[in-house]
């Protein structure tokens, strides 16, 4: 059976992000629904043009994770940068007096890098967690609920798996969210479906220069009524779309082997997380033949289904975008298991409520923890021995760049 240690060693790779250069001119409240380039949104994608008014209110920073371990595997070029940003603002944080909770994964030992550890004020919180939401742990929880803060500012560590939900947990506390977008990183490289999720859940996207401003009292982002769609791993299905050899050849897409590896993983998780897998086809092409011990169900039979709330859907992209206006549930798009599609050509769908996703968000937001006994169910530690021997760890899978 997989072990704490066993697992973090799997889990202690994935906290990471996007570091986009600083933005110069600000000290304006930074839009949470304006389309941004460098915020993982295609260009020319719409949203919602006018952001409501800034709101008074008080803010805090939250220091999600940046570890020794995580910062030794970021794929970002510019760590060093990123590691500034965040001593930044914990200096400012405790030059102004704001609220500082920090927190660790599993272990404080050999924690913080010596350059940051040296700014962390006086009186900041810390909390090691097991959890990959900080919000997971209820004492960091009810030490954000007792500060009476409104919002909090994140930064941190990894950017897909604990930075985004930790994010989604402060706003499902009813919070307003700004993401640091300079001072996250990640050992994945292709974050951007993590970004553009928690700008959909009305995360505010801001720059250092924009971030001095909240902490320093200025005006706060207005505390959006977007709903904050979070995985169900008890209540979810995967959905297979025209996922056969024909289908399969026929996919253009520069990514198609990377994409291959995570089909090949999200069926075999689904397996050992016991996710019903329905399929516009039912047979699967010669490269993932094999994997399942049970036959893909039809689509068809998936209407009746009791329990199942939510849909993720992987596959190729034709008929796509047909599937998804057809559902009923909630739909979560794993963006690097759907071949021959783009960040743009899926873009519609997710201004209509899918969730970009990709596959290592669902593994990490299905299983939650890096402690066994805190998954969903007993019966996915019961078949860990042998799925984990099946599977790879999502950091171990090839790369696809933002």
């Amino acid at each position: 059976m997989r072990t704490l240690t066993a697992l973090a060693l799997l889990v202690l790779t994935s906290c990471t992000g996007l570091s986009a250069s600083e933005h110069a001119d600000s000290g304006s409240v930074p839009d949470s629904r304006a389309p941004s380039s460098d915020a993982g949104l295609p260009p020319g994608a719409d949203a919602t043009p006018t952001p409501p008014p800034p709101v008074a209110g008080r803010a805090g920073l939250v220091v999600i994770d940046v570890q020794q371990s995580f910062v030794k595997s970021a794929s970002n070029p510019d760590i060093n940068q990123v590691l500034e940003r965040t001593r930044s603002a914990l200096l400012l944080a405790g030059q102004r007096t704001a609220p500082v909770f920090i927190t660790y994964e599993a272990t404080k030992q050999n924690a913080l890098p010596a350059t940051v550890k040296s700014a962390v004020p006086a009186g900041a919180q810390e909390f090691v967690k097991t959890t990959f939401a900080a919000t997971g742990l209820p004492a960091f929880a009810s030490a954000v609920k007792q500060s009476g803060l409104t919002h909090l500012v994140v930064l941190g560590a990894e950017t897909d798996v604990c930075v985004l939900q930790t994010v989604l947990g402060l706003r499902a506390l009813g919070l307003g969210v700004v993401l640091e977008k300079d001072a996250v990183f990640s050992e994945e490289t292709n974050t951007a479906p993590a970004l553009r999720r928690m700008r959909q859940a009305g995360v505010s996207l801001a720059s250092a220069a924009e971030v001095s401003a909240l902490l320093g009292g200025g005006p706060l982002p207005a505390v959006p009524a977007e709903p904050i769609r979070r995985l169900k791993p008890l209540a979810v299905a995967t959905v297979l779309n025209q996922l056969d050899q024909a289908s399969l050849n026929a996919a253009q897409d520069p990514h198609k082997a990377a994409k291959q590896a995570r089909l090949r993983e999200l069926l075999l998780a689904s397996e050992w997380f016991g996710v019903p897998i329905f399929g516009t086809t039912t047979s699967l092409p010669a490269s993932l033949a094999g994997l399942l011990k049970k036959p893909i169900r039809p689509l068809a039979e998936l209407a009746a289904e009791k329990g199942i709330e939510q849909v993720v859907i992987a596959g190729t992209a034709q008929g796509l975008a047909a599937l998804v206006d057809g559902q009923s549930r909630e739909v979560f798009l794993v963006e690097d298991g759907l071949l021959g599609t783009s960040l743009g050509a899926l873009e519609p769908e997710v201004q209509r409520g899918a969730v970009p996703i990709t596959y290592k968000t669902f593994y990490y937001e299905m299983t939650r923890s890096v402690n066994l006994s805190e998954w969903p169910s007993p019966d996915w530690v019961a078949r860990d021995p042998e799925y984990y021997n099946k599977t790879q760890a999502p950091e171990d899978l090839p790369p696809i760049p933002n």
